[in-house]
């Protein structure tokens, strides 16, 4: 019908039992599907970035052996750090012992029961800062094709004014 679409080729050259070139032959696969799975994988990565970066929520992705992944812009600002320094890094290299031990073992919580586990209450010192603030943080498995958890996606709220009122109310 004349219409394009993607294809991916091959050329063998053919030789005479001289060894000689005397034809190329050539063979042509269509690649359409190909492309549009790689199309909609790229726009569903450009999604994912999109809401994880412009989202007010903190997150923290990190593998099950306590490494984080990946923070996004919200976390990082309030943790006072660049990501790049984060990313790949230990929260024992990250955040004070006691600290990083705590977040560590509500991960193996949530990575041995394969439930999430939220409305967690904690006061969190920022390593740029050194600000202690308090936040709501909730987390949840992140599993793989093969349902096996493959790491924690934490996120957070700073409710240190809320928590600032509710004690004012008490006094």
């Amino acid at each position: 019908d004349g219409s394009f679409f993607p294809t991916s080729f091959y050329n063998t050259l053919i030789k005479d039992t001289k060894g000689r070139p005397i034809a190329v032959m050539s063979s042509f696969f269509d690649i359409t599907e190909r492309k549009q799975a790689q199309e909609a994988l790229r726009e569903s990565q450009q999604r994912y970035e999109t809401i994880f970066n412009a989202s007010p929520v903190m997150f923290w992705l990190k593998d099950t052996k306590n490494n984080m992944i990946q923070i996004n812009q919200a976390a990082a600002a309030f943790e006072g750090v660049n990501p790049m320094d984060i990313n790949g890094h230990s929260s024992y290299d990250v955040y004070p012992r006691e600290q990083a031990e705590a977040f560590f073992q509500d991960d193996l919580q949530v990575i041995r029961s394969r439930n999430p586990k939220l409305g967690i209450l904690e006061k969190h010192t920022a390593p740029g800062t050194g600000k202690t603030t308090w936040v709501e943080t909730g987390k949840v498995p992140v599993f793989d094709d093969k349902g096996d958890v493959t790491g924690v996606l934490a996120f957070a709220v700073d409710i240190t004014d809320r928590q600032q009122a509710e004690e004012n109310l008490r006094e």
